[in-house]
């Protein structure tokens, strides 16, 4: 995004070869690498928002599964970050698209009735340890609150729990990648991309 090729964007993001991140773009980006370097060219994301107890909901997804889930206050708000994520990605509303509906409608159950956490089909971008870093936190059971310093050390980086905390920072998934559920060491709250209050909150709930 930034301006950087390619090849030269895939190992600076810590990928050990071309092929580890190609043969799982599909997966991993939903789009080519070069898709997502032009924002999203010629992909099309559907998107909804709804209003909830923790303010507006915003889901956006591919053909294949999520790609963002941001919590706020303002519509407005919400959809610029969509578009600021995929700029040249065409967004269209989710009226003819069932499956992002019902994702929207369990995840809002989850959020209002204290129904179970959805699991929902992912298609998320990052560098590798970013990655490393979600599928750690995808892996916590319900409820499992973890440190920093226990994600550090649970992906074999016990010294990079700075790191960590970027990579929870850098989360576009929220709720689904549960990066709520990492405090400090001290037990206090430490950040959220969405805000400290609804942090609070939804750890309350769990």
């Amino acid at each position: 995004k930034s301006g950087q090729n390619v090849t030269d964007a895939i190992f600076s993001s810590g990928f050990g070869s071309t092929s580890r991140l190609y043969e799982q773009s599909t997966q991993r980006l939903g789009m080519t690498p070069t898709q997502y370097k032009k924002g999203g060219f010629r992909q099309r994301i559907s998107f909804i928002v709804q209003p909830s107890q923790w303010g507006f909901v915003l889901i956006a997804a591919t053909d294949i599964g999520v790609c963002m889930v941001h919590l706020g206050n303002s519509i407005t708000d919400l959809l610029l970050q969509l578009k600021h994520e995929f700029p040249l990605a065409t967004l269209v509303t989710a009226k003819d698209s069932e499956p992002l509906q019902h994702w929207m409608k369990v995840l809002i159950f989850y959020i209002n009735e204290q129904g179970p956490m959805p699991e929902l089909p992912l298609h998320w971008f990052g560098t590798a340890f970013q990655m490393t870093v979600w599928e750690l936190l995808i892996s916590l059971k319900h409820g499992q609150r973890i440190s920093y310093k226990g994600v550090a050390a649970a992906i074999g980086s016990p010294k990079a729990h700075r790191a960590v905390a970027r990579a929870c920072a850098a989360n576009n998934i929220a709720l689904l990648v549960p990066c709520h559920r990492v405090l400090r060491s001290d037990g206090s709250l430490g950040g959220y991309r969405w805000g400290i209050e609804r942090k609070e909150m939804i750890l309350n709930r769990e």
